[in-house]
């Protein structure tokens, strides 16, 4: 009767889990094939996660290829660095040859802006200069990061700077990934600066309007509001000061599978913001309109 159940366990299981290696192709619009690989995926219940594995080859518009690179299966759900094996400029120059040289893309990712990136490539993997460079409709090329690789990971300090996406970041990559960002306003002024631990805000953040003024001073842990908040009037005067806790409860993520298709997942979180203590709020005068007690 064990047995039976043990087995009858281990069916039900299956009928929800699968594995499957697919090919993926993608066409221009002209006809001609884009790329061409296969992805390895993996179904339980609704949801389906994929992800590359083995060569792919891509090609340009004109039918020319344009790069081979190998994506390793990695164990555990890890993703191991992607290898980059050949790679060919779009009048047929060879700028990567079986693992050593650079590598070069650019993509078009709407609204005619472009990204290009430089790679130096040694042993098929990113080793050495990296530069990224940003172009907007019809004007030049202009260098927006630079940084350091090391066996396909990232090292040491990377610089950002791109006044077309008023973004600009210091990132240091050690043991952690500690990064110092700033968010500009149009007439280049800063509108949001902080600091960031593996991609989580982390500490103090400070809002500015786009006279330079600071109207908000927000404290963060874990990526959420944490500790002493303060907001000001444009004059520079207090407008509302109180603390941030943290409290339990459940929150709604959104997934997208390698389809596009959406998926919901309810989860529970112990960092969702709440409001705690004496909260007071002032006129332009200096004046306390209103006091909160919240437990």
């Amino acid at each position: 009767m064990k047995n039976f159940l043990a087995t009858g366990l281990c069916c039900l299981f299956l009928s929800h889990f699968a594995q499957t290696v697919e090919n993926d192709i993608e066409y221009y619009s002209s006809g001609q094939m884009k790329w061409k690989g296969q992805k390895y995926c993996v179904s339980l219940k609704d949801d389906k996660e994929c992800k590359p594995s083995g060569q792919w080859t891509y090609w340009y518009k004109d039918g020319q290829k344009k790069s081979e690179s190998y994506f390793p299966l990695g164990k555990n759900n890890s993703i191991p660095p992607t290898r980059y094996i050949n790679m060919w400029q779009q009048d047929g120059y060879q700028i990567l040859k079986n693992g050593v040289g650079y590598y070069y893309e650019k993509e078009n990712r709407g609204g005619g802006e472009y990204d290009s990136l430089t790679y130096q490539i040694k042993d098929s993997l990113c080793n050495g200069s990296f530069s990224r460079y940003h172009k907007q409709k019809e004007r030049n090329y202009y260098l927006v990061e630079t940084g350091q690789y090391s066996d396909g990971k990232r090292y040491g300090v990377f610089k950002l700077r791109d006044t077309v996406k008023l973004v600009e970041e210091q990132t240091n990559y050690d043991e952690n990934e500690t990064c110092t960002y700033k968010y500009l306003h149009l007439n280049f002024k800063t509108k949001e600066e902080g600091k960031m631990i593996n991609g989580k805000k982390e500490g103090l953040n400070k809002t500015y309007n786009d006279k330079g003024v600071l109207i908000k001073e927000m404290n963060y842990k874990n990526d959420s509001e944490f500790g002493e908040y303060k907001e000001y009037y444009d004059t520079g005067a207090l407008k509302v000061e109180g603390q941030y806790t943290h409290t339990s409860g459940n929150i709604t993520n959104k997934t997208y599978d390698a389809q596009g298709n959406e998926h919901i997942r309810k989860a529970t979180s112990n960092t969702i913001p709440k409001k705690t203590g004496e909260w007071k709020y002032y006129d332009e005068k200096g004046n306390v309109t209103k006091t909160e007690n919240l437990k």
